[in-house]
């Protein structure tokens, strides 16, 4: 009967103090969101230790075991509480209660026993288990406990059990509420001091997710800016010119194809939907030789500062390349309007450029082609409109000349004539002919001037005024000006052996030859070479050889001259003429060009020139040799005013090399 007493009085306990803390909890949660943390701890307190007496009480009336104290209070609050707390907490509560009621033998076994129980079950409802030390300690001192009690209680009288109820029953319920309250107030304080560190900790993982996140979000944005970075340097690098900021070629490129394509795809058939305009800036090549590159470059970016002031939308300009710019004009037709405003491009260039403490003024040349009329695809508008230029700048530059057909077969024989040029180059297809020279006076001969002749199986006789030019622009002058001056070298050594007085051998030398960098070194070279005293040789130059680099010009043909080279200007009174160049050249002979000899019998003007010039040049200590003389008229003339030497017509033609070599015999 005592066993089955004690086994319903454990059962009372547990199921009445489970049911009062599990409604106490949930009053709790509404409790906790009325009242502050400090009112809450005591009303939690209050009601734990109510629940504990009243569950113990209720369980003691029901059965005949006495109260084993704070066995159920354990259960609710102490057990909760678990740990090193409920160790600590559990043995002062025992303490002081026994202290205070003077509790001895049976009843601190029971205490025990009802504190490890409570420990331990507490533990278990609240699933906080911890197998740390002090949970070691409460399980051997309960079984421990456990043993005693059950030992004790078999043996113990029944009378006991209620005295020791009725005289324990108020200060135990008032010890229940002050035990409870400070459990209260122990473990809440610890579950708000957990809850304060578990919301720090919350906010502080809130706080570095955000960081977190704003850190990916700040490495994704500094990536996609360094892609756009990287794209945006990709497409300037790729669409924008890198000195002037203007469109590069490429971009007008895309731009003229993306505007044919428009225009043949547009319902409307019109013949002219707008202009693609190539502008080349005059004498750049001058200024940026005469200056430098640096200079050079400074002038392309304000001239660019000056095309981006008229930009607009029917407007797209961009530069090509070297000192060439593009403009292309939507949608508009009227050719008036269009050489207006190209007019107005050249017109941006008559204000004075300031550049490196100079100024500068500046023209410009333009070839204009319309389209589609002109051309259906890129290439056709660039190869129109480069044709156009050529033309512009062969028409005395600063011109602008719209593209024609007729001009289009003036390139094409260019072409055509510059493919047969090389092909003659490298298969030696030239001859040499020499213009007999004679002294005015004793007539003579006194020299032979080398004349380049080509003949060309398909196209017959070329005339030098037409290839030699095109050699110049393609660069293909100093091949040939190199086999002119061997070919000259190797005949003036035939013509000179065992002559007491030698035979003068003239070469024209062309202006783009004197402007390579080894011409001081290569001629002396080939002289070496075919072993011809330097005296035999005179170089023919014209002016505009001191239009490029003047000084550099001027001390190359002073080095040759130290050598024993002769120098003759050739073709005076033509070109860019002046006075200042007679100064500049070291010079012993001066050539007055055929243009002014042929019109002195009937031109009285021109023979004063012809006298002013001979006058001038043995002022200068030159002697004067006049070209082109082809009657004796000329001659008469030319002997009044004490001409020296002449070469024409009226002596000898030109003559073959073994023509001249028969005649010097």
């Amino acid at each position: 009967m005592f066993l089955l007493d004690l086994v319903i009085r454990i059962l009372i306990n547990v199921s009445v103090g489970f049911i009062f803390i599990y409604l106490l909890s949930i009053a709790s949660i509404q409790i906790k969101k009325k009242v502050s943390p400090f009112y809450y701890k005591i009303v939690m307190g209050v009601g734990f230790g109510l629940t504990a007496w009243f569950t113990m009480y209720t369980a003691a009336y029901v059965t005949n075991l006495p109260d084993f104290d704070f066995k159920l209070f354990l259960i609710s609050v102490v057990g909760v509480l678990q740990g090193p707390i409920a160790a600590i907490t559990s043995m002062l509560i025992i303490v002081i209660y026994a202290a205070l009621t003077g509790i001895n033998g049976i009843n601190w076994v029971i205490l025990l026993f009802s504190t490890a129980s409570a420990v331990l079950i507490g533990s278990l409802f609240g699933n906080r288990v911890r197998k740390d030390y002090s949970y070691r300690i409460w399980l051997v001192i309960f079984f421990v406990s456990l043993i005693a009690v059950l030992w004790k209680l078999i043996w113990l009288p029944s009378p006991q059990f209620e005295d020791l109820l009725q005289q324990y029953a108020l200060p135990a319920m008032i010890f229940y509420i002050l035990s409870g309250l400070a459990a209260s107030y122990i473990y809440l304080d610890r579950e708000y001091r957990l809850n304060q560190v578990k919301n720090l900790e919350e906010k502080v993982k809130q706080e570095k997710a955000q960081r977190e996140e704003i850190t990916r979000l700040y490495e994704q944005l500094r990536t996609t800016k360094e892609e756009l970075k990287t794209n945006y340097v990709g497409i300037e690098t790729t669409y924008v010119d890198p000195l002037t900021g203007l469109p590069n070629k490429k971009a007008f490129n895309e731009e003229l194809h993306k505007t044919l394509e428009q225009c043949l795809s547009s319902p409307n058939k019109r013949s002219v939907f707008g202009a693609v305009a190539f502008m080349d800036l005059d004498n750049f090549k001058l200024l940026n030789d005469s200056f430098g590159h640096s200079f050079g470059d400074q002038l392309l970016i304000q001239v660019s500062e000056r095309i981006k002031e008229t930009s607009s939308d029917n407007l797209f300009a961009a530069r090509v390349g070297g000192d060439e710019f593009v403009l292309i004009f939507f949608d508009e037709t009227d050719l008036t309007i269009i050489q207006r405003k190209l007019k107005e491009f050249q017109d941006l260039f008559i204000a004075s450029f300031h550049l490196i403490n100079k100024e500068i003024q500046i023209n410009s040349s333009i070839g204009v082609v319309l389209y589609p009329q002109d051309g259906i695809t890129v290439e056709e508008i660039l190869k129109h409109a480069d044709t156009a230029l050529y033309q512009a700048k062969d028409r005395g530059k600063n011109q602008i000349v719209f593209f024609d057909n007729s001009m289009a077969k003036t390139a094409t024989t260019r072409m055509n004539m510059e493919i047969n040029l090389r092909n003659a180059i490298l298969n030696r297809s030239f001859t040499i002919v020499y213009q007999p020279q004679y002294s005015i006076r004793t007539h003579e001969l006194i020299g032979v001037e080398a004349l380049l002749r080509w003949w060309n199986p398909e196209i017959g006789h070329v005339s030098p005024a037409e290839f030699i030019p095109i050699a110049e622009e393609s660069g293909l002058i100093n091949d040939l000006g190199r086999w002119v001056l061997e070919e000259a070298c190797i005949m003036a050594k035939k013509l000179n052996q065992n002559r007491k007085f030698p035979i003068i051998m003239s070469v024209n030398i062309s202006t783009k030859q004197v402007h390579m960098p080894d011409f001081v070194d290569e001629t002396i070279e080939i002289l070496k070479k075919h072993e011809v005293n330097p005296n035999w040789m005179t170089l023919e130059i014209t002016e505009t050889v001191l239009m490029n680099s003047y000084d550099e010009t001027i001390l190359k043909i002073k080095a040759l001259t130290e050598y024993g080279i002769n120098f003759a200007l050739d073709d005076f009174g033509t070109g860019y003429s002046s006075l200042s160049y007679l100064l500049s050249i070291p010079s012993n002979l001066l050539k007055i060009d055929r243009s002014f000899i042929q019109d002195m019998p009937t031109s009285e003007r021109h023979v004063r020139l012809v006298n002013t010039i001979i006058d001038v040049a043995h002022d200068l200590n030159m002697d004067v040799m006049a070209e082109g003389v082809e009657t004796e008229e000329q001659m008469g003339i030319l002997q009044q005013y004490n001409c020296d030497y002449l070469q024409g017509y009226l002596f000898n033609k030109p003559l073959s090399a073994d023509d001249l070599l028969l005649l010097t015999q």
